[in-house]
């Protein structure tokens, strides 16, 4: 996965009656982890983030005056699929909202301490993430969330180039793949054409917010 692709949340089911499907989908997820050197940075099972260091490819500026240029190195996050919380057979509740919010807020806390004692991330401008596993209705809710603790919401760049359009498909493919694997009731006739959005997160707010908090 690539541009900091968030994905699917794990079902109580697919964890303890893996299929061939899962299998196959979420061993093809580890190597293309590790492909794109997708890390932990955290051993708290809360933590719900991966991160990669990636180059950005637009130039960004966000409200409190961080601009990051192409070429400038960024972090992506990446959801941890096994750190989730579970989702019922009944779906989402608030219940497990809330527990989704403190996993967020405990994640980001181990990243803004990771980004603090590591040198390697002292010229990273900002943080990135791309919401994509969801509808436009569930989309929106999910970035007024990422508002909230403080992330910046952008339209997601439209990819220009044919081989560009391919892999944007292919991913919604694997995408549309762990949703089936995890959770077939979740699939629906549109789950190919998802709704993208992007969020970034400055590093000087990332550590204000939540470098000295427990």
């Amino acid at each position: 996965m690539r541009r900091g692709a968030l994905k699917p949340v794990m079902s109580e089911t697919s964890l303890n009656n893996p299929s061939v499907l899962y299998q196959l989908v979420f061993g093809l997820d580890t190597l293309l982890r590790r492909w794109y050197a997708i890390s932990e940075y955290s051993t708290n099972p809360l933590c719900i983030f991966r991160i990669q260091l990636a180059e950005i490819d637009r130039t960004i500026r966000l409200s409190d005056g961080t601009l990051a240029r192409p070429g400038d190195r960024i972090i992506d996050l990446h959801l941890w699929n096994e750190h989730l919380p579970r989702l019922s057979d009944r779906g989402a509740s608030v219940a497990w909202a809330l527990e989704m919010r403190r996993a967020l807020e405990i994640s980001l806390r181990e990243l803004a301490r990771h980004v603090s004692t590591h040198r390697e991330f002292r010229d990273v401008p900002l943080l990135r993430g791309n919401i994509k596993f969801c509808g436009p209705e569930q989309c929106e809710q999910l970035a007024r969330v990422c508002r909230r603790l403080g992330f910046e919401v952008f339209d997601s760049d439209e990819p220009s180039t044919v081989i560009e359009q391919i892999h944007q498909f292919g991913q919604n493919i694997l995408i549309s793949l762990m949703v089936l694997a995890l959770n077939g009731m979740a699939i629906r006739a549109d789950t190919l054409r998802r709704a993208t959005v992007m969020v970034y997160l400055s590093r000087k707010q990332l550590i204000a917010r939540f470098g000295g908090r427990r």
